[in-house]
């Protein structure tokens, strides 16, 4: 129950489990994605509440000398206890806000992942598209084996680039693999267009490279750099791109343009 439904990991503790509600948003923790409490959990707290307090009110009667000096205490237990126990997390489904796309099968999208091996990197495909079906244009994702554990994603329908961008984050942090202990390099490829919202329009028609930044402790952003070196951050689910001072590129990256 204090496992996030994106990014699986058990960041709610009592305190957050507590303060869930079903009519209000909260957010994880860790990967900052938005929860709320399960609608059919809370519906049931109120008459776990009064069934908890019956008990403690037929105990209180049978031995009221053991209990009496801690009744208030008890009371409080007993009303925050289903609170806390029934609560769970769920995603809250937002409606995506997608610029104008029209895809290209002859589009040059091309992502490079290195650091999982082939069985791996197919099972993080597997939970990204599983994840990321529905409010976006049909793609499809071709797996190519380059030199051992490194690979080339291409997308040979094309994809929306706010969704590829996604991936690209996606490849460096999956929810089906810890990547402690592993030196994982993602690097997306693409020309930009008018769907790569916010990038100015003088420099649409680039190619520009995308890949998370250097030391990265938001786990929830991906950096683009265009040929002619300018700099754009975007965090997922804003599907906005904004300028930004430094590249950050990752050592590995550099020279790629």
């Amino acid at each position: 129950m204090k496992k996030c439904p994106h990014c699986h990991e058990e960041t709610f503790g009592s305190h957050q489990l507590f303060g869930l509600d079903y009519w209000g948003v909260d957010e994880c923790p860790n990967c900052r994605q938005l929860v709320r409490n399960d609608g059919l959990r809370q519906f049931l707290v109120l008459p776990a509440i009064l069934g908890l307090l019956a008990v403690g009110m037929l105990l209180f009667s049978i031995v009221p000398d053991v209990f009496q000096p801690f009744a208030f205490l008890i009371a409080l237990i007993l009303i925050a206890l289903p609170v806390i126990l029934l609560a769970k997390p769920v995603k809250v489904e937002q409606e995506v806000s997608l610029p104008a796309f029209s895809a290209d099968p002859e589009n040059d999208k091309v992502i490079t992942v290195s650091g999982w091996n082939e069985v791996e990197l197919r099972q993080i495909l597997e939970g990204f598209i599983a994840e990321n079906s529905s409010g976006w244009p049909p793609y499809k994702v071709d797996l190519h084996e380059e030199y051992k554990n490194r690979f080339r994603l291409s997308f040979p329908e094309d994809i929306h680039p706010s969704l590829f961008a996604f991936l690209v984050n996606y490849a460096m942090y999956p929810i089906e693999f810890e990547t402690k202990q592993r030196r994982i390099i993602v690097a997306g490829r693409a020309t930009l267009n008018e769907a790569f919202d916010g990038i100015p329009e003088e420099f649409l028609g680039q190619k520009a490279i995308l890949y998370v930044p250097e030391n990265d402790e938001e786990h929830d952003v991906v950096y683009l750099q265009t040929e002619t070196g300018m700099n754009f951050a975007n965090s997922l689910g804003e599907n906005d791109w904004r300028q930004v001072d430094e590249a950050r590129l990752p050592f590995e990256l550099r020279g790629w343009q």
